[in-house]
C-alpha cells in the first residue's frame, strides 16, 4: 500500500497496492498515519461510508453504521411553502430515474410534517400524496390530515373509492374491516364489530374479541337478498332465529312473540248515512286470527271536499280481532266523489 498522504485538515488518502482495490479516505485526529476507513470508492464509481469493502453490491452508495443514518440539516430559510422547488430549508431526499421522474421525501420546516410525493418530468406537486403530521395523523391525498387516517380520493372513471381491501376468502379469514372500542378493554380483548366480503356475501358480525369467532347478524348476498339470522336468504328480506320468536318496537312500544313477517291487510269503505243525512264512507282492515296489530292508517280519496274524521286502531265487533278503522265525511247534502282506503299491518303472534 502507498504511504498515506497528509492533508491539511488531518485527512489521509491511502492508495491501493493492488489494481481494482478501493481508494480509501481516512481520518485520524491524532495520528494521521492510521488510515481509518471512513469513506472509500472502488474503480467502478461505487461509494461506501463506514466500510472499506470493495464489494459494493447494494448500489452506488453503501452506508454502514450503527444506527444507519442519513442526516439532512439545511441551514438557510427561503420560504414556508413545503411544495416550492426552491425551498432549500426543508430536509429532503429525491429519487430520480433516467426519465426525470422523481419520488421525493421531505420534512417541511413550515409545519414539520413528513411528505411523500411523485412528480414526472421534473414537475412540481401542489399537494403531497402522503402526509404524516407531527401528531401522527396520516393523510393520503389529503393535506393536512384531519384524522388518524384521512383519505381523499379523486373521482375515478372505474367507480373506485378511496379504500380497497383485497384478499382471498379462506377458512382463516376474508377481506374485512374491524372496529374495536378500547374503552371496553385492550385492542385484543374488547368486543369487535366487523364488515367483510365472504365469497360475494356482505356480512355484519360481532366477535367477543378480534381472535374469537362470533355471530353474524346480517348477510346480504350477491342478488341483494338480506338475511337476518340466516346466511342464505331466500327472499328480499329473510328473518329467522332459533327461538322462532321476535319483537317489533315502534315509538318505545314493543310487541313480543312475533313468529313471522308482518303482513298488510287492505280494506275499502262503503257509504253510510246517519240520521241527519250526513254521508260517510268508512272501513275497517281486520287482522287474521292469531295476528297482532303493529300499525295502520287511513286515507280519504275525495273530489267533493270530503275530510277524514277517524283514523284509529279498532277491533272487529264480530271476531274481536284487532284492526284499523278509518272514516271520511262529505259535506252535507253531497253524495259521491269520495272513498276511503284503510290498511292494517299485522304479524303472526303466539
Amino acid at each position: 500500500m502507498l504511504p498515506p498522504v497528509m492533508q491539511s485538515d488531518q485527512r489521509t488518502v491511502c492508495g491501493p497496492s493492488v489494481t481494482g482495490q478501493p481508494q480509501l479516505l481516512g481520518w485520524d485526529g491524532v495520528n494521521p498515519m492510521n488510515c481509518i476507513n471512513n469513506l472509500s470508492a472502488d474503480p467502478f464509481g461505487n461509494l461506501a461510508v463506514g466500510t472499506s469493502s470493495s464489494r459494493f453490491t447494494r448500489g452506488k452508495l453503501t452506508i454502514t453504521s450503527d444506527p444507519t443514518t442519513l442526516l439532512f440539516n439545511p441551514t438557510r430559510a427561503v420560504g414556508l411553502n413545503p411544495f416550492d422547488n426552491v425551498h432549500v430549508d426543508d430536509a429532503s431526499l429525491a429519487l430520480v430515474n433516467s426519465r426525470d421522474a422523481a419520488w421525493t421525501l421531505w420534512n417541511a420546516i413550515g409545519d414539520s410534517s413528513f411528505y411523500i410525493n411523485y412528480s414526472a418530468g421534473g414537475g412540481s406537486p401542489t399537494v403531497p400524496m402522503v402526509t404524516i403530521a407531527p401528531n401522527g395523523h396520516v393523510g393520503v391525498g389529503s393535506y393536512p390530515p384531519l384524522a388518524a387516517l384521512d383519505i381523499k380520493a379523486p373521482a375515478e372513471n372505474n367507480n373506485m373509492t378511496g379504500i380497497l381491501v383485497e384478499s382471498p376468502s379462506t377458512p382463516q379469514g376474508s377481506p374485512r374491516v374491524g372496529l374495536v372500542d378500547t374503552s371496553l378493554g385492550s385492542s385484543t380483548a374488547a368486543p369487535a364489530w366487523f364488515i367483510d366480503n365472504l365469497k360475494d356475501t356482505f356480512r355484519i358480525f360481532r366477535q367477543p374479541n378480534i381472535y374469537t369467532p362470533g355471530t353474524v347478524f346480517i348477510d346480504i348476498d350477491g342478488s341483494g337478498n338480506v338475511g337476518i339470522g340466516t346466511s342464505a336468504p331466500v327472499g328480499t328480506l329473510d328473518v329467522e332465529n332459533t327461538s322462532k320468536t321476535a319483537q317489533i318496537c315502534q315509538n318505545g312500544s314493543c310487541v313480543q312473540n312475533i313468529v313471522g313477517l308482518p303482513e298488510t291487510v287492505i280494506a275499502t269503505g262503503a257509504w253510510y248515512n246517519d240520521s241527519t243525512g250526513q254521508h260517510y264512507v268508512k272501513a275497517t282492515a281486520v287482522c287474521p286470527t292469531n295476528y297482532v296489530l303493529l300499525g295502520g292508517g287511513a286515507h280519504c280519496n275525495s273530489t267533493n271536499g270530503g275530510f277524514m274524521i277517524d283514523n284509529v286502531p279498532a277491533s272487529d265487533p264480530v271476531t274481536g280481532n284487532p284492526g284499523w278503522y278509518g272514516a271520511c265525511s262529505s259535506p252535507p247534502g253531497v253524495e259521491g266523489g269520495m272513498g276511503v282506503a284503510v290498511s292494517a299491518i299485522c304479524a303472526p303472534h303466539t
